[in-house]
């Protein structure tokens, strides 16, 4: 789900930086974001032009800092766990901006 977000911020001229804790997912999310858009492409929906500056507005973070440098917006798409969400938030707020903005379902779930 992390990397459709991605993408979809990314069409919308967005600059971004994502992150996973897992290698193999970190690893293969450029080449599903591409074949995403190309079917986004193939139904008429966007140019390759688009998909080439979507991409370029992309970057896959080896950690999870490097995620929140400079961010201004922050959403999360971990599992659905109360724990594993409540951890995440923790470690955001530690170094997240005050004055950048959440999402409404991540503050709901704080």
């Amino acid at each position: 789900m992390g990397h459709s977000i991605a993408q979809t911020f990314a069409l919308a001229s967005c600059r971004v930086c994502g992150f996973d804790s897992n290698p193999q997912t970190r690893a293969s999310a450029s080449d599903r974001i591409k074949a995403n858009l190309e079917k986004v492409e193939a139904a008429g929906l966007t140019s390759s032009r688009d998909i080439t500056e979507s991409l370029s507005r992309i970057a896959v973070c080896s950690h999870e800092t490097e995620a929140l440098q400079d961010a201004q917006f922050v959403t999360e798409a971990v599992n659905e766990e109360l724990e594993v969400k409540q951890e995440l938030f923790a470690r955001i707020e530690r170094r997240f901006p005050r004055s950048a903005s959440w999402p409404a379902t991540a503050r709901a779930s704080r």
